[in-house]
């Protein structure tokens, strides 16, 4: 009887290793999406200020 709840003690501590395993996967995929999203905030930003000074150099001359 006792072996059987330390074997469903370890099943219970694996399912929970699973569980937080499974939400770091997610947790990471996450972050690496807002990471390309920041990225490409940032490359619409540069395009937006070399257009900008594009325009600027233009009126100028």
């Amino acid at each position: 009887m006792r072996v059987v709840g330390i074997e469903n003690y370890e099943l219970e501590m694996i399912e929970v290793h699973l569980k937080r395993t499974e939400y770091e996967t997610k947790v990471v995929q996450l972050v690496k999406a807002l990471l390309e999203i920041d990225r490409a905030l940032k490359q619409q930003q540069d395009q937006a200020s070399d257009q900008s000074t594009a325009s600027e150099m233009k009126e100028a001359s």
